[in-house]
């Protein structure tokens, strides 16, 4: 395994459904010997990230590194902010809403290796 760097903008870009959700793939499991993954999603004010699901392989967490998030995992719901680290255990559904108070945060997702 080499190192590899990704500058700001780089990586795979997907949109999602309709518009306002977006994914840049930055690192893919294959990349890390099946360890993890780390995945960008670009959000749009008032847009939920993803459909109804349960990761029951992979824990997910999600860093905020702009903007803010409104996160329910579980019965715990929690605003999160630019530095804001939220751990989604595997088994739970995980609901994450950019709730239109500013411009597009971008909550980076990092995942296992199944990606």
């Amino acid at each position: 395994m080499s190192a590899l760097v990704l500058l700001p903008g780089e990586g795979k870009a997907v949109q999602i459904g309709g518009g306002g959700l977006g994914v840049v793939f930055k690192l893919f499991g294959t990349d890390t010997g099946g360890r993890f993954a780390v995945v960008e999603h670009p959000l749009a004010p008032g847009i939920l990230a993803g459909p109804s699901h349960v990761h029951h392989q992979e824990d997910e967490a999600s860093y905020v590194l702009e903007g803010e998030i409104m996160a329910q995992i579980g019965d715990q719901l929690i605003q999160a902010s630019v530095g804001t680290l939220v751990f989604k255990p595997k088994g739970i559904p995980p609901y994450l809403l950019e709730p239109g108070l500013s411009s597009g945060p971008h909550p980076g997702d990092h995942l296992t290796g199944g990606l």
